[in-house]
């Protein structure tokens, strides 16, 4: 499982998705192109969808954007408000964002209509996890030898279909309380994710569970473009070359997802 210190919004970035692929006919600049970032998640009251332009890279500078501000943005015929910077929201209040349904997103930029669709996935299926607790043996601070072994959880669900889905288990503790007191004063990470499977399983171990105290696993379910996004692009933003999109007239990503979960406690010994 890859450490990733932030939400899917962030750990994702603006990447280029392969649902429909493009070749550059113009140059990438800041005044022709925008970048769409939003993560629709079932349940959510609202949706942000973020939107900047890219500065492309050289040898000089990293690739770097800018928020475009001032733009009508619409989605399925409701205007948004900008409520910072190229940042607009759309409230959706008791209505909240539906399994099953198509949103679909556009606006106007540079005289073109951007615009781009999905479709939120059902929720997981038949999520269980092999316990909701277990006990560890703690390791004192400066003890010699092996390091505490834990039983591995097994995390289980349906995916008769193929879908895709990804793990996130943060750690709920304002404070780490380290299994293995050695490795007090290292770089914690409160919340860990996985690369998007098609599997059915996955196992938490030690290398996962650092600590004692609680634990929220949060399974999502994910669309195709999702997964593009660390398969085809990774999570480098600087991958601005023959981008992948789901974005027409412009790159980035609309994408939806769904999300079942689940609680693991760790007590010591």
């Amino acid at each position: 499982m890859s450490v990733n210190l932030s939400i899917i919004a962030s750990a994702l970035c603006l990447l280029g998705l392969a649902s429909c692929q493009k070749d550059l006919m113009t140059p990438i600049t800041g005044d022709n192109t925008a970048v769409v970032e939003s993560y629709l998640k079932a349940g959510d009251s609202a949706v942000l969808v973020y939107i900047s332009s890219i500065i492309p890279y050289s040898n000089d500078t990293n690739d770097s954007k800018e928020m475009i501000p001032g733009l009508n943005v619409f989605i399925n015929g409701d205007e948004l408000t900008e409520i910072d910077s190229g940042i607009y929201q759309l409230n959706l209040f008791d209505k909240r964002v539906k399994s099953g349904t198509l949103y679909n997103l556009e606006f106007e930029f540079a005289g073109n209509v951007v615009s781009s669709q999905t479709t939120v996935p059902d929720a997981p299926a038949d999520f269980t996890a092999s316990a909701s607790y277990i006990y560890v043996d703690r390791v004192e601070e400066g003890t010699m030898g092996p390091p505490s072994m834990m039983d591995p959880i097994e995390l289980n669900w349906s995916n008769a279909d193929g879908s895709y889905y990804y793990l996130m288990v943060k750690y709920l503790e304002s404070e780490p309380d380290y299994i293995n007191g050695n490795m007090a004063g290292s770089d914690f990470q409160f919340i860990q994710s996985s690369s998007p499977t098609q599997e059915s399983t996955y196992r938490l171990d030690q290398r996962n569970i650092n600590c004692f105290g609680t634990y929220r696993i949060i399974l999502y379910k994910v669309t195709n473009e999702f997964n593009d996004v660390f398969t085809l692009n990774g999570t480098n933003s600087n991958n601005m070359v023959n981008p992948n999109t789901n974005i027409t007239n412009g790159y980035g990503v609309f994408t939806s997802m769904n999300a079942d979960t689940l609680y693991l406690e760790v007590y010591p010994n």
